[in-house]
C-alpha cells in the first residue's frame, strides 16, 4: 500500500483575504485522501493589508494553525511565521491568488511513488489555457495561453534569474530555511504596485536556486522537474 504524506499548505495572505474560501474549495473539495495526503492548511495574515475580521469565520475551522505578522514585504514575513508551525513533511506555498490545479495531488501521488531521493518537485504554472476551470466571479476575463517553467542556463545549469515561483514546487519541510525580509520594504508593498528595490520579492527564484547550487557543488540532484501542473497562477487575478 502507498505511504500516506503530510502536505502542509502554506498560505501567506495580505492583499486577498476576500479569496481564501475559494482556496478552501480547491484545496479540500478534490479528493486529497483518494492520493493519500493528509493537507494541514497553515494561514498567515499581513496585518499592515488585511485583519483577522475579513476572514470568513468559517473557515478558521479549517486551518492547521492561524498566524498574524506585520508583514508588508511580499509575503515574506507570513510565509516565514507560517513555517514556524510546520514540523513534518511536505511543504506547498499556495498563495491568497492561486488556487490548486486539477492535477496537482494526482501527479504529485505519481511522483511519490516513483523512486528518487528528491527533496523538491518543480511543476508547471498554468497561466491561462483556455480549458482551465472557470469560477464563480473570476470567469470574465481572458489571459493569453502561456506557462512558466524553471528555464535553465546551460552553461551553469542553473535557473534563469527570478523564473521559479514559490507555487511552482514542492519541498521538504526539512530544507526549509527563513526568507529574507528588509522592514523599507513594508511601505513599498502596501502601496500595491511599487516593486522593492532590495531583491526580496525574488525570494522564491532564490531559494530554490541555492538548493540547486549546494547540489552542484556536492554531486546531488535533489529536485526534479515534473512536467505537469501545480497551480492556476495568478487565477484570482484572470
Amino acid at each position: 500500500m502507498n505511504e500516506t504524506h503530510i502536505l502542509n499548505i502554506v498560505t501567506p495572505c495580505g492583499l486577498f483575504p476576500q479569496n481564501l474560501g475559494v482556496l478552501y474549495d480547491s484545496i479540500y473539495k478534490q479528493d486529497h485522501n483518494k492520493f493519500q495526503f493528509e493537507v494541514r492548511w497553515h494561514v498567515c495574515i499581513d496585518t499592515l493589508s488585511c485583519s483577522k475580521e475579513d476572514i470568513d469565520p468559517k473557515l478558521f475551522d479549517h486551518f492547521d494553525s492561524f498566524t498574524e505578522t506585520e508583514d508588508g514585504c511580499w509575503g515574506n514575513q507570513c510565509k516565514n511565521k507560517a513555517m514556524e508551525n510546520v514540523k513534518e513533511g511536505w511543504v506547498y506555498l499556495l498563495d491568497d491568488d492561486n488556487i490548486i490545479h486539477d492535477e496537482f495531488y494526482s501527479a504529485l501521488r505519481d511522483e511519490f511513488n516513483q523512486a528518487g531521493d528528491y527533496l523538491v518537485y518543480a511543476f508547471h504554472h498554468d497561466t491561462g489555457d483556455k480549458n482551465a476551470r472557470l469560477l464563480d466571479r473570476y470567469d470574465k476575463l481572458e489571459a493569453p495561453i502561456r506557462k512558466f517553467h524553471p528555464q535553465v542556463d546551460s552553461e551553469t545549469e542553473l535557473y534563469v534569474d527570478s523564473t521559479f515561483d514559490s507555487g511552482q514546487a514542492v519541498f521538504h519541510h526539512s530544507i526549509w530555511t527563513p526568507w529574507p525580509v528588509n522592514i523599507e520594504s513594508m511601505e513599498q508593498k502596501t502601496k500595491h504596485g511599487i516593486i522593492p528595490v532590495d531583491g526580496v520579492q525574488d525570494a522564491d527564484f532564490q531559494f530554490y536556486q541555492n538548493i540547486r547550487k549546494r547540489d552542484l557543488e556536492t554531486g546531488n540532484d535533489r529536485i526534479k522537474i515534473v512536467d505537469r501542473c501545480a497551480t492556476f497562477y495568478n487565477r484570482l487575478r484572470w
